[in-house]
């Protein structure tokens, strides 16, 4: 039986003539919005890409150590996460296919007209491959600098490559990135003040604090404490909020916050560089009272010459007082006077006695 069947010859494909009917066109509009298919795809993706960023800090944790290996890897992984966002733009391109055919369906049908026939040679199938080929067409005609820098997924990537390399250096304008080619837009050009403002504050607008748990706008280049945010999102009456950086009116929601762990990174980095700082200053205020202490201490130990000239004096003093004290010591012992001296001294005393009888 199996042979019968397998000598049976399978007729050749034949492309549907018939234009879609509303149930059909309904059932294709389900695909393109349906979170299991090509949109599912897409969030994939931009995952992968995240991861790759993550990957390229937890290869360096310290920026100053060079490998040859460890430079290739991460060469590999940003030419990975280029290719990536060309399977993301794809997915995309396949999403923007469909939807172009099921428009011109629907159009067809609100208008009241009879929907367009696929054609005879086309049909669905081959709508749906010309409409991609062009898009691809399309893609591969533009510049690196307008393919990649406008990704917010890449950019997020681009971030995370520099910062493993370069955590001290502020991260260079997107149009720097790929010298051959150019965006040439005034969107770029913002974005890259933007990026420089960013690298240069580690405190959150909202709560005027030190970043703990960071959160970027897929939307635009700014970010804000995950609490202070969503929080600020959630009493919102839309579940949306204007952008709070000022001059920035990008409507923010609670799906295109992405964690930024790049930043978190750099605020952890820039917090114990300051506490260090800190320490030293400390330390070197200790080992200057120190100094002091023991260049006091040298100095009592082995006077200077102002030194021994103040003792030498003191001295001359002390010695000139002892002098003068010996001196009145002296004059108040008894003089000593010698024999002839006390003969004569008795004899005018024998004769003043005489002369006292003689009178009596």
């Amino acid at each position: 039986m199996s042979e019968q069947i397998s000598r049976v010859a399978i007729p050749a494909y034949e492309t549907p003539l018939l234009p879609l009917t509303a149930r059909e066109i309904q059932n294709l509009t389900s695909l393109i919005n349906a979170r299991s298919g090509i949109t599912k795809v897409s969030d994939t993706i931009a995952s992968a890409i995240t991861v790759l960023g993550n990957a390229t800090l937890e290869l360096y944790p310290d920026p100053e150590e060079e490998n040859e290996e460890k430079e290739k890897a991460m060469a590999d992984m940003e030419k990975l996460a280029r290719e990536l966002v060309d399977e993301n733009m794809r997915a995309l391109d396949m999403k923007g296919a469909l939807e172009s055919i099921v428009n011109l369906q629907r159009e067809a049908l609100r208008r009241g007209d009879e929907p367009q026939e696929t054609g005879e040679e086309q049909g669905l199938s081959g709508q749906y491959e010309s409409a991609l080929a062009a898009k691809k067409r399309r893609w591969d005609s533009m510049s690196n600098a307008d393919k990649y820098t406008n990704s917010p997924e890449y950019l997020d990537f681009r971030r995370s490559y520099w910062e493993a390399r370069n955590p001290e250096v502020p991260l260079p304008p997107t149009r720097t990135w790929f010298p051959s080619g150019t965006s040439g837009t005034q969107d770029d050009d913002e974005s890259d003040i933007e990026i420089a403002q960013e690298r240069q504050s580690y405190k959150c607008p909202l709560t005027l604090r030190p970043f703990e748990d960071p959160v970027r706008s897929t939307i635009c280049p700014h970010a804000f404490e995950k609490e202070a945010i969503e929080d600020m999102i959630k009493r919102s009456a839309v579940n949306g909020v204007p952008c709070p950086t000022p001059g920035c009116a990008k409507m923010l929601t609670l799906r295109i916050l992405k964690k930024d762990s790049v930043l978190k990174r750099k605020v952890a980095r820039a917090l114990a560089l300051e506490k260090r700082k800190q320490q030293m200053r400390e330390d070197e205020s200790e080992d200057e009272e120190a100094s002091e202490d023991a260049s006091e201490e040298e100095e009592e130990a082995q006077p200077g010459p102002s030194s021994r000239r103040g003792r030498n004096e003191a001295g001359s003093r002390n010695i000139k007082a002892e002098k003068g004290a010996k001196k009145l010591r002296g004059s108040r012992r008894p003089v000593a006077v010698s024999s002839e001296e006390e003969d004569e001294e008795e004899e005018e005393e024998d004769d003043a006695d005489a002369m006292d009888e003689d009178e009596d």
